[in-house]
């Protein structure tokens, strides 16, 4: 950022130490460039939602709804992605906040799954989730940030 020469007026360049990797200024841009990012991304996802919900208050057969229900999966995903960005810049900032709340460890597995499966499939590949039998089925913690 340029900063004043108090005595001429004038403005001098950054120097090193304002732009250097771990500066708060490089800190403080980065955070606020991923906040914009978020913005910017989150509004065309909203509106990807919208119309989902259009396309389903038409007349579809079961096969169009399953497709709608993956659709919309896939872009709650990428706003779950958007908002990770979000609390990226959020924890820069020093203001990232965790929320524990319980939630179950198989229905965070199925949404991964659910999610990434269908690419997994155009690639000819096997999507297979197993979960250990005495792996607990409830947990304490963030489950946004865990998936």
């Amino acid at each position: 950022m340029p900063q004043d020469n108090e005595k001429s007026g004038k403005q001098r360049p950054p120097s090193e130490a304002d732009t250097a990797p771990g500066s708060l200024a490089t800190e403080a841009g980065t955070a606020g460039l991923l906040a914009n990012i978020s913005h910017e991304l989150r509004i065309p996802m909203d509106a990807v939602l919208g119309y989902v919900d259009l396309v389903r208050q038409t007349d579809l057969d079961d096969h169009q709804q399953a497709l709608m229900t993956q659709i919309e999966r896939a872009a709650r995903g990428l706003l779950d992605i958007i908002d990770d960005i979000h609390n990226l810049s959020r924890m820069e900032a020093g203001k990232l906040e965790i929320h524990r709340q319980p939630f179950s460890i198989r229905d965070c597995v199925d949404s991964v799954t659910q999610m990434l499966a269908p690419s997994a499939y155009r690639r000819g590949l096997d999507f297979i989730r197993v979960i250990d039998s005495d792996v607990p089925v409830n947990f304490l913690g963030d489950p946004l940030r865990i998936r």
